[in-house]
């Protein structure tokens, strides 16, 4: 039982607008990305994203968060037209439509 308190009580912080909560999702934040085995040119724009998250003001309007973030920059975009052109195989999408 006492397990679940602690455990309940890092998530009450987690989602807590205080100073304890900012540094409890760096942490976290930092642990992923040092520990994620995945390529640079990936984890560099998901880092870039979970800054852009982690420093803004916390708000709870869901339409503010969409206008700040839900969107690609033209960087991103770049980076992943490079990444589609250096795969070494293409993608292929195939739609089935009943007739």
């Amino acid at each position: 039982m006492n397990g679940l308190r602690t455990n309940l009580h890092l998530v009450r912080i987690l989602f807590s607008r205080t100073q304890s909560g900012n540094e409890l999702r760096f942490s976290i934040a930092y642990l992923i990305y040092r520990f994620l085995p995945l390529p640079k040119f990936i984890k560099i724009p998901i880092r870039n994203f979970a800054k852009r998250i982690l420093k803004a003001p916390v708000s709870d309007d869901y339409q503010e968060w969409i206008r700040n973030y839900d969107m690609l920059t033209d960087q991103d975009r770049q980076q992943i037209r490079e990444h589609i052109r250096n795969l070494a195989n293409k993608p292929l999408i195939s739609i089935i439509m009943p007739v």
